[in-house]
């Protein structure tokens, strides 16, 4: 299988709307033009709260500003823990992306999460792995794949790629990375 790199969704720009899901302000997304993905999460969400009542999205577009935040509280949490200051900044990398290399910038990023009442953590990851693909959506740091990805395995991160990729990358059981390097 050689993949299709017209079949990829990799970015997302320029035009901002409000996206509401689960009866809640979502978050700012980056839209590109003939592409609405604010209507691919809102399709992905009605499968998803068919599921569970009330899944908590914990980030999705986030600024560079946001982001350069989230690197320097986690270089901070590892510092008091008595890490130097380079082994602070190379855990953090493990699990926040520098400044323009976060896939959360592109607006196709999205964490969710268990409220804690009406579901569980172990009950959206579960049906996240089973379903996102369906809506265009892939695990994008899997718990096998962290040597290739280079970040710790995450079951909260979801981001789209379309549902024709999303599938084959599914089906095959190959990270974002692995299918990419298919396509030369």
């Amino acid at each position: 299988m050689k993949p299709d790199v017209k079949k990829l969704v990799i970015l997302n720009l320029p035009y901002l709307i409000f996206v509401y899901l689960f009866g809640k302000c979502w978050q700012a997304y980056r839209l590109a033009a003939g592409a609405d993905l604010s209507g691919k999460l809102l399709h992905f969400a009605g499968g998803f709260t068919a599921a569970f009542a009330d899944p908590v999205v914990a980030s999705g577009y986030r600024t560079a500003k946001k982001q350069r935040e989230l690197m320097d509280d986690k270089v901070d949490s590892f510092l008091a823990q008595g890490y130097s200051r380079s082994e602070a900044k190379s855990e953090a990398k493990k699990w926040v992306a520098d400044v323009g290399y976060s896939e959360h910038q592109t607006g196709l990023a999205v964490d969710i999460n268990a409220d804690g009442v009406n579901s569980s953590g172990q009950q959206v990851y579960a049906w996240l792995a089973d379903n996102a693909w369906k809506y265009g959506f892939i695990l994008r740091y899997p718990e096998d794949k962290t040597e290739i990805t280079k970040t710790d395995y995450e079951p909260w991160h979801y981001r789209y790629v379309g549902k024709e990729a999303a599938k084959e990358i599914y089906e095959s059981g190959l990270c974002l990375e692995e299918y990419i390097g298919m396509m030369n």
